[in-house]
């Protein structure tokens, strides 16, 4: 009952804002909330769907959930349940682990047509126009900025060309600064490296002066009083070259140049 009266309260406080064109469920609900079989998936939807309705009928609902599925067997979040009862269903997808568990550049052939491909498959068993509500890379951590560049210029383009209703960037923010295993990293098997990150994790510099061409090793710039702080991570799970130019001006704050371990990394200090 809350959940309808929160909506209903919500839309009616927010609908006079002009610049708002859709309503959305929520953001992933079906990876919070707890159903059991189809028909309470089915009834949730329609309960948050009836009571945004009731509050304002002028715009279009979108689902906002990711991962659904198109037979009883795999789930009870139904793609055909989602696009009977909203405007728009929505994917998420984004690039590294998304695809089967398997890890791969994100400027690579089948992570860039992952999120075209996927919105085109909701939007054909849905019967429903898909928008690409949230995709990207995930900051510098998986990688640099010329490959998040080649990553959202391409499927911004696929969308585009595949008449997709829409695409959302999602930048995210620095995982590595939150206590939780991101990506593989696990910050309790690497307690120094935490440490020192956490110690200089002020803010993010615009600039880089460290490059690597290395897609598998991303790169975070952090500002401290004692000079910048560059954090080179090995987000694969093999091992990967790393080094930089102009050894003489960096210190070594902890790991090393060369072979850096999976999961792990090299923090440098300017001298």
């Amino acid at each position: 009952m809350w959940t309808e009266k929160y909506a209903r309260a919500l839309v009616a406080r927010l609908r006079d804002i002009k610049n708002i064109v859709m309503w959305d469920l929520g953001n992933e609900c079906n990876c919070l909330e707890r159903v059991k079989t189809c028909a309470e998936a089915y009834v949730w939807t329609a309960t948050v769907r009836n009571a945004i309705l009731s509050s304002d009928n002028t715009r279009p609902i979108s689902s906002g959930m990711h991962s659904l599925v198109c037979d009883n067997d795999s789930g009870v979040w139904q793609l055909c349940d989602q696009g009977e009862l909203c405007d728009f269903v929505t994917t998420h997808p984004y690039p590294s682990a998304a695809v089967n568990g398997d890890i791969e550049p994100y400027n690579e052939l089948r992570m860039t047509i992952t999120p075209t491909a996927q919105s085109e498959y909701y939007a054909g068993v849905s019967k429903k126009p898909c928008i690409i509500q949230e995709s990207g890379t995930f900051s510098p951590m998986l990688g640099n900025e010329r490959m998040s560049a080649d990553f959202l210029r391409v499927n911004v383009l696929s969308a585009f060309a595949n008449n997709l209703g829409g695409f959302l960037w999602w930048c995210g923010i620095e995982h590595f600064i939150a206590t939780e295993t991101c990506c593989g990293f696990d910050p309790e098997k690497s307690e120094e490296f935490y440490r020192i990150y956490k110690e200089f994790g002020k803010n993010i510099a615009e600039s880089y002066d460290v490059k690597c061409d290395n897609p598998y090793i991303g790169i975070t710039e952090l500002d401290s009083d004692s000079g910048k702080i560059f954090c080179a991570i090995n987000y694969s799970e093999k091992q990967q070259k790393f080094d930089v130019e102009n050894k003489d001006d960096f210190k070594i704050l902890y790991g090393a140049l060369g072979d850096v371990p999976p999961c792990d990394g090299v923090i440098l200090q300017k001298k």
